[in-house]
């Protein structure tokens, strides 16, 4: 089922009044009523005729059809426009002739006359009754037909029955009245020289200069002639905003004019574009419904009675043909977990397709805004498809029910085997491989071939062909099977056999062939032609159940110190070749390590030992690792060097430092010791000193630990400061200004903060002893 959002296209192309609007309306003729004032035939500015040929009616000759004159075609007056008062049929002014007036019925749509000269003049004089003393500005507005080739309308003026005639500056009229034309056309002057009259006459004139085109000159003709000044009332069409000015056929719609109190008709004139009545009077709205495709002019007309404006806007009626919506998928029956391709196949209606959008329930995307999308099922069952189509007329969409069904597709089984089972082969021969897979039929199959030891390692045919093998080895091949709902594989280690087809050339080496006791070591063989089936090793010395082996490249374990041989046997169907490589594995043991003190020498009991806090300790590594051996201190945790024999640590809390002993041939012995740090904080000031330089007891310190801030001051008997110090390591030499103090009793004050922010005070006497 198709659903159709319809809306009103609004392109931008909206468009002002395309009429100029008529202003304040001073004077008005449209020759309905007698024409009071318009002198028809006079013979100003020249207007000599010939015959009494300067002759101007007023009728509404239309209709006639293309009349014969003289074996002449002459075509009719075409039907005014809208613009004009009581189109089309309206009377207007109009230059004829006596002897068109002749003809029966009188000749009236155009100037007959057999006997014109060149340079001849047709005048007629209109009294208006207007002044433009109070009214500056005034503008001269009338349409006008003029279909002659070599003639020429003016435009004169004169203030009163008895002013002098000036023509009118062509120059300043909107449309050129020299213009040759088959259509009525509307001008307006916009120039000052109607300006300070108290009584403005015009006077229209036509000239004749060129005798060629007698005896037949068409039309020259004159309606609506307006003197007005600038608007009062004004046709604008306010909504639907912004104005459409394209529709569909059946579409709906009300316009809404600016109203005005001063409006007294609004006319909407929908010129066949309306599905039912093409004229509404009355109403600032009106309701519209689009009629038939085509093009058309629609407009809005205004009248206070007096003064009138008129807005004009093309509008486009389309067929608005809806596109067909069609879509196809490959496959639309799959496998859960297979992907499809979906094609849109919509066939574009009256407007071209702007964007589509597509939804799959259950599918992976959900939903995609692209062409052919590609779109995955993951569980078994039937799905709809909806299709939404845009375009510029609106929004389309078609739901495809059950149009992808899903199925349980079992996953693939992956098997195969070498074509004539040929899989003992010599170097340089080639086989092919047969896929012997399960489930494998349907979309997005998938081979990966992995051949080890082949010059073609990897294919992605079904049964690949022509895969080399140039060296002796047994290698593994490995198959991957993917369908669309998952993957399997197969993997056979030494599947090929590639035998050398020539008798044995041993040889292998070892990762390291100098180790310490307790390791492990692997060994590579690298025997020509070698046959792995008949490969045996002997390791001498080896632990128990490494001493022999079969296999090709083993690894072996030594737990005793000391030279070992290594013998290898390899036998093929071509021959026997062996080597023993004698004293090749040399195994040592570790090196010894142990923390001491550095001063005695000696170690720690159980490994410990006690320091108070602020304080340090030496530690000495001692080692029997030769001399390339090195020391690792570990953590690197207040520790003046991690790489040295001996060092110093000033740890804050209980610490385990560990030091490993490496010798020449990588192998390591670990010893460790605990540090317990004892947060026990103290101070305090001897009871004498003796400064007499012999290096004992010189200088008077507070001594103690733990302490972070201090203040230290000693005094004299008679309370003067001689001495003050702010560190732990400054003291007092028994000086003060340079001089040497005698003997005798001192006081000292001291204000000591710890490292836990604890503060004491102490004080007391000191001797100083010479």
């Amino acid at each position: 089922m198709i659903s159709i959002e319809k809306r009103i296209i609004v392109l931008a192309c909206l468009l002002t009044g395309m009429f100029s609007p008529v202003q304040a309306q001073l004077y008005f003729e449209d020759f309905e009523g007698g024409a009071p004032g318009v002198s028809l035939n006079t013979m100003d500015q020249g207007a000599v005729g010939s015959g009494g040929n300067n002759y101007w009616v007023i009728n509404d000759d239309y209709g006639q059809g293309p009349t014969i004159v003289m074996g002449n075609t002459i075509n009719d007056i075409p039907n005014q426009p809208g613009g004009i008062n009581s189109a089309p049929q309206s009377n207007y002014l109009h230059i004829t002739s006596n002897a068109g007036n002749s003809y029966n019925p009188p000749f009236q749509s155009a100037h007959v006359d057999g006997s014109t000269t060149n340079g001849e003049s047709y005048f007629t004089e209109i009294a208006t009754g207007v002044s433009s003393l109070a009214n500056p500005g005034v503008e001269l507005n009338f349409w006008f037909l003029n279909s002659a080739t070599d003639a020429e309308a003016q435009v004169w003026v004169k203030d009163g029955p008895g002013g002098t005639w000036q023509q009118l500056n062509p120059g300043d009229f909107t449309t050129a009245l020299s213009n040759t034309t088959n259509a009525w056309d509307s001008t307006t002057y916009n120039g000052n020289q109607m300006a300070n009259m108290a009584n403005i006459y015009l006077g229209f004139r036509y000239v004749f200069d060129n005798t060629n085109a007698a005896p037949f000159y068409p039309s020259f003709s004159v309606d609506d002639i307006r003197i007005a000044l600038p608007d009062v009332v004004e046709a604008e069409v306010i909504a639907p905003d912004p104005l459409p000015t394209f529709f569909c056929p059946g579409d709906q719609v009300t316009f809404e004019a600016l109203t005005n109190a001063a409006i007294g008709n609004y006319q909407w004139n929908f010129n066949g574009g309306a599905a039912g009545v093409q004229t509404v009077n009355g109403p600032s709205t009106v309701n519209f419904t689009a009629g038939n495709p085509g093009t058309y002019t629609f407009e809005l007309q205004v009248t206070d009675g007096i003064n009138q404006d008129v807005f004009q806007w093309p509008v486009t009626i389309i067929p608005c043909d809806p596109p067909s919506l069609a879509i196809t998928a490959n496959p639309r029956t799959l496998c859960a977990g297979q992907a499809t391709t979906f094609e849109d196949m919509t066939i574009p209606g009256s407007a071209p397709v702007q964007s589509i959008e597509w939804t799959f329930p259950g599918g992976n995307p959900g939903t995609s805004t692209s062409t052919n999308p590609i779109v995955t099922y993951s569980a078994v069952g039937q799905y709809n498809v909806t299709l939404q189509v845009t375009d510029s007329l609106g929004t389309y969409d078609t739901t495809f029910i059950n149009y992808i069904e899903v199925e349980a597709c079992p996953p693939p089984t992956a098997d195969f085997d070498v074509i004539g089972d040929n899989r003992d082969i010599c170097p340089g021969t080639c086989v092919g491989f047969q896929d012997l897979s399960d489930n494998m039929t349907g979309a997005g199959l998938l081979w990966e071939w992995e051949f080890e030891g082949a010059d073609s390692t990897i294919s992605n045919q079904q049964n690949p062909q022509n895969i080399c093998y140039p060296n002796p080895g047994l290698f593994r091949v490995t198959l991957r099977v993917t369908n669309s709902v998952g993957s399997d594989s197969k993997s056979v280690a030494g599947f090929m056999r590639v035998d050398s087809c020539m008798p044995p050339q041993v040889d292998f080496t070892v990762e390291r062939d100098s180790i310490c006791k307790g390791t492990c070591i692997q060994f590579t063989n690298r025997t020509r032609n070698l046959n792995p089936d008949s490969t045996f090793w002997t390791f001498p010395g080896a632990d128990a159940p490494y001493t022999t082996s079969r296999d090709p490249e083993p690894i072996v374990c030594y737990s005793d110190t000391g030279r070992f041989d290594v013998t290898l046997e390899v036998i093929n169907d071509f021959g026997t070749d062996a080597e023993i490589k004698q004293g090749f594995i040399y195994v040592m043991d570790y090196p010894r390590v142990e923390i001491v003190d550095p001063n005695t020498g000696e170690g720690f009991d159980e490994n410990k030992r006690e320091i108070l806090i602020d304080r340090s300790a030496r530690l000495r590594a001692l080692g029997d690792g030769g001399a390339r051996s090195t020391f690792k201190w570990t953590p690197d945790v207040d520790i003046n060097c991690t790489n040295c024999q001996t060092v110093t640590v000033s740890p804050k809390e209980n610490q385990f430092y560990y030091v490993t002993h490496t010798n020449k041939n990588g192998c390591t012995s670990t010893d460790s010791v605990r540090l317990l740090v004892r947060k026990e904080y103290y101070a305090g000031v001897p009871e004498a000193f003796s400064p007499n330089g012999d290096g004992v007891n010189d200088v008077l310190f507070v001594r103690g630990n733990g302490i972070t801030d201090l203040q230290f001051f000693v005094y004299n008997r008679h309370g003067q400061k001689i001495f003050e110090s702010f560190s732990q390591d400054n003291g007092w030499d028994g000086t003060f200004k340079g001089r040497r103090l005698d003997p005798g009793l001192f006081v000292y004050f001291a204000r000591i903060t710890y490292l836990s922010c604890y503060q004491e005070v102490i004080k007391g006497e000191v001797n100083l002893i010479r």
